[in-house]
């Protein structure tokens, strides 16, 4: 039996199907940063009018084109969403989206990602007009440390009924998304069977899978970003508070070995314990997932965000929770 060809690493078209070499991928994204001072705000750090694609060798999910890609489309003010004015018309609700690559829907198309999803799902129930905005990786932050300033500076300007952070829980540190190794290749007595050699690997990989770490300790080792973390959420709760906005902050899991023993338990516990002591509400969706199999919720074999399927799941929780503790006005 033939050893299965090992994936590609994930890439970028051009919207004409060009292969872009990762320096001509690292100038299109870092292109705002340097143009920033001249564009109008509000506005995101992706770059306005951005139309590439991003492809997976050998996808597994109907939602992937012909090449394996989805599209990545950045509006005019740097939002990876559709396009819609500044100023909120009469009657609309909006809702202000801001977090990492879990918010912008990273391995999804835009409208798959829980943005937009819940964005269809609050205009359903509330029956009236609904915007919520992508603001995931528009903030220029790594975390949550960063975030109330750039909802200060822009965000506020789209006049936002309902903040949402979508939190990561490498927002607190150095957290993995994968929760185990990748064991390397080793060659069994010189490598004379690459049969053998591939199952002596599984056997390893299944060993080292087998293992649980409590990955909380990685932070409580190294606290000053998770530290940072909070301060940063302790300041956008205040500003958002002083404006009489709502603020919820949803955590995501990692979707990594989530079908017992999940290692990531103790940190959504960190998260829900700070909220609580902070006065700032959190809706933790670890229980929406645990006990699955992780395989049926993620990208990619080589990707562990999100897939489709899960980025409905959570607009949903994310929609009745919403709707259940009335932050929005009909």
């Amino acid at each position: 039996m033939a050893e299965p060809r090992p994936y590609r690493p994930s890439d970028y078209l051009s919207a004409s199907g060009r292969e872009l070499p990762w320096c001509e991928v690292v100038n299109l994204f870092g292109r705002v940063s340097e143009q920033d001072r001249y564009l109008a705000r509000p506005h995101g750090t992706l770059p306005a009018g951005l139309r590439v694609r991003m492809r997976y060798d050998r996808p597994r999910w109907p939602y992937f084109d012909a090449d394996g890609a989805v599209p990545v489309e950045v509006n005019s003010f740097g939002l990876r969403d559709d396009e819609f004015p500044i100023q909120k018309p009469p009657g609309e609700v909006r809702v202000l989206a801001v977090g990492d690559s879990f918010t912008y829907g990273w391995g999804v198309r835009g409208e798959q990602a829980w943005p937009q999803v819940l964005e269809r799902w609050l205009a359903e129930r509330l029956a009236r007009p609904v915007q919520v905005a992508n603001a995931g990786f528009a903030a220029g932050a790594a975390t949550p440390d960063g975030y109330d300033r750039w909802v200060a500076s822009d965000g506020l300007l789209l006049a936002p009924d309902l903040v949402i952070v979508g939190f990561c829980l490498n927002d607190m540190g150095e957290v993995p998304m994968l929760a185990y190794p990748i064991v390397p290749p080793e060659p069994v007595l010189g490598g004379w069977s690459r049969a053998v050699d591939a199952a002596w690997r599984e056997l390893r990989q299944w060993r080292v899978q087998r293992s649980r770490a409590d990955l909380a300790a990685i932070v409580e080792r190294d606290p000053v970003h998770w530290q940072a973390t909070q301060a940063g959420l302790l300041r956008l709760r205040d500003m958002l508070r002083d404006r009489g906005v709502p603020l919820l902050v949803v955590v995501f899991p990692m979707f990594s070995q989530l079908e017992r023993d999940y290692p990531y338990a103790r940190l959504h516990a960190m998260v829900r314990e700070f909220g609580t002591a902070s006065g700032i509400a959190v809706l933790d969706l670890a229980s929406q997932f645990v006990g699955r199999d992780e395989n049926a919720l993620t990208v990619h074999p080589t990707d562990q965000h999100p897939n489709a399927i899960a980025h409905g799941e959570i607009a949903a929780a994310i929609g009745r929770h919403v709707e259940c503790e009335r932050l929005l006005a009909r």
